[in-house]
């Protein structure tokens, strides 16, 4: 069987405190607290587990060695490091992202 490496790609993500339901290309997907929310090259958004996240990518800058070492919601939430996407404001989710009632 051939063997392939995925491209190094450049993603936005963010880490969320709290579960989420969000829109993804393959329907809706359910993210829980601690999962990291990522977009994807097409601007798609989807769930990543906080393990699998640290296995398959690196911080770039300050913000992203920040995000990874911080403590997480299930470690504190007040301490939490949640740091939302350039076009989210004021602490209200894109379209695509629905909170949990």
């Amino acid at each position: 069987m051939p063997a392939f490496r995925k491209k190094p790609v450049v993603i936005d993500a963010v880490r969320i405190n709290e579960p989420m339901v969000i829109a993804s290309l393959e329907g809706e997907m359910r993210a829980q607290a601690g999962d990291w929310i990522i977009k994807g090259v097409k601007g798609e958004l989807y769930p990543c587990n906080d393990d699998v996240f640290r296995q398959s990518y690196d911080p770039i800058g300050k913000d992203g060695v920040h995000a990874l070492t911080a403590p997480g919601p299930k470690d504190s939430e007040e301490n939490a490091y949640v740091i939302p996407f350039p076009d989210v404001v004021s602490g209200v989710p894109l379209d695509p992202l629905v909170t949990d009632s």
